[in-house]
């Protein structure tokens, strides 16, 4: 498939002055927003707590962790495969479990924790000649697991109601909750972007506009595959449960042992509040959503803090590993990574 242009997609131009200063403004509240978390962080957590639970760490739960760590990577990159085979499109799972890894680069080195995904998008697109589906398939990766995320949640604050006794708990769950439900609207609603089509026919909004009908077009196209869908949403309840053993074992690193009733509460917390695209690469906010949820749980924020750079370490060794495939190997070489003749999709 090679880098050619898609069909009915035109070169976007140069970004224009207003559109690099609105991004410079963006970069540097979430610049503003983790340094603020951060500082919290060091202000609140107890030094000497932090240093006596290190020299306890047990070095083998640290390994069970990163090998942990890279089961949930494998399993989304399986669910990734599974979603693209529906639409006809076979890749080798190694591809996307690379991609993947290379997605995690982008997001713990650049000022975004969606640029990875938007280049995983852009990738698959080069091999399977549509972008727009390439970007469908990682949007319903995403947004399977953002449904069973959101089940589990519920579930959690139904039969653990006496669990939720500090307000926050419930109040991050509902904010997860509303924007699960936005992004829902957001996807099925086709007027919403019908109206911003007429209202910028042109120019660099107008075809921004046109690729958003493209990709939504693309998702809608996935309401035929059940078998896909209910597979990647089976995928996505083990991966989130496998998930809950990640935070299990990265914990017991530290001599923490969580009940499963606590993991049940905060895992769904911690993912919803470390997802928030507001800070460079999740820095801060992903700490301190470690540290609240086990502080708000009885755990103790210090052993949450631990936690999260236990969990934050793994993610920058595969994504050290994912810049080393981008260096290495290239992204986007050759035309035989989809299964079928070149030029077949």
């Amino acid at each position: 498939m090679g880098a050619q242009p898609q069909r009915g997609e035109t070169d976007p131009g140069p970004p224009t002055p207003e559109s690099t200063r609105r991004g410079l403004a963006a970069t540097l509240t979430k610049v503003a927003v983790s340094a603020a978390l951060l500082f919290f962080l060091v202000r609140r957590v107890d030094g000497n707590e932090l240093v006596a639970m290190l020299r306890r760490t047990d070095p083998l739960w640290v390994l069970v962790s990163a090998l942990v760590g890279v089961a949930l990577n494998a399993l989304s990159s399986l669910k990734w495969m599974i979603l693209l085979q529906a639409k006809g499109k076979r890749l080798p799972f190694a591809r996307l479990l690379n991609l993947y890894f290379v997605g995690l680069f982008v997001n713990n080195f650049f000022p975004s924790t969606i640029g990875g995904d938007i280049f995983r998008g852009y990738e698959v697109g080069r091999d399977v000649g549509d972008r727009a589906l390439a970007m469908a398939s990682v949007f319903m990766e995403r947004f399977t697991g953002m449904t069973a995320l959101t089940a589990i949640a519920l579930v959690a604050f139904v039969s653990n109601l006496s669990s939720f006794r500090d307000p926050r708990f419930a109040l991050a769950l509902g904010a997860g909750l509303l924007v699960y439900l936005a992004v829902t609207a957001a996807v099925v609603l086709a007027g919403p972007l019908a109206w911003g089509r007429r209202r910028f026919p042109g120019g660099l909004a107008g075809r921004l506009i046109g690729k958003l009908i493209r990709v939504q077009s693309a998702i809608h196209d996935y309401a035929g595959q059940t078998r896909a869908i209910v597979a990647a949403l089976a995928l996505s309840l083990v991966f989130h449960l496998t998930a809950m053993a990640y935070i299990y074992v990265s914990s017991r690193a530290f001599g923490v042992a969580l009940p499963a009733r606590t993991l049940l509460v905060i895992v769904p917390v911690i993912m919803f509040i470390s997802s928030l695209p507001i800070t460079v690469g999740g820095l801060g906010l992903f700490e301190w959503a470690y540290f609240f949820a086990f502080g708000a749980s009885g755990a103790g924020g210090s052993p949450g803090l631990l936690v999260g750079l236990l969990v934050r370490a793994n993610s920058l060794l595969f994504s050290l590993w994912g810049g080393i495939v981008y260096a290495v190997r290239g992204i986007g070489k050759g035309t035989d990574r989809v299964s079928g003749r070149p030029g077949d999709a």
